[in-house]
């Protein structure tokens, strides 16, 4: 698989959530009076499997940081991403540098 496998399944996880919680009339009613405790089956399922994958990207992200392998992010500066996109970015490892595109 390729190396951003990971954040497509979360990605992939918070796609299906939002469906659901916009589909789900017990999902929506618990969202609107902050109580989880009332969302169905599904929908927790989901928010737990969508957390479970945030937190295997933050260990990666925590293991790749502790490296000293030349790592950067693709964008230099993510805070123009706002926060939640700084959290879960993909970190690259750099193998080589070339002085022009071709």
């Amino acid at each position: 698989m390729p190396p951003d496998w990971k954040d497509d399944k979360l990605n992939g996880y918070f796609i299906k959530l939002r469906r659901h919680l916009l589909a789900c009339i017990q999902c929506k009613g618990a969202r609107q009076s902050l109580t989880p405790n009332h969302m169905c089956r599904e929908g927790r399922q989901l928010t737990l499997s969508a957390a479970d994958e945030f937190d295997i990207i933050i260990e990666l992200k925590r293991k790749a940081l502790k490296h000293d392998g030349g790592l950067i992010y693709a964008c230099p500066d993510l805070s123009k991403h706002g926060q939640s996109y700084a959290m879960v970015a993909e970190l690259f490892s750099v193998v080589g540098v070339s002085e022009g595109l071709f």
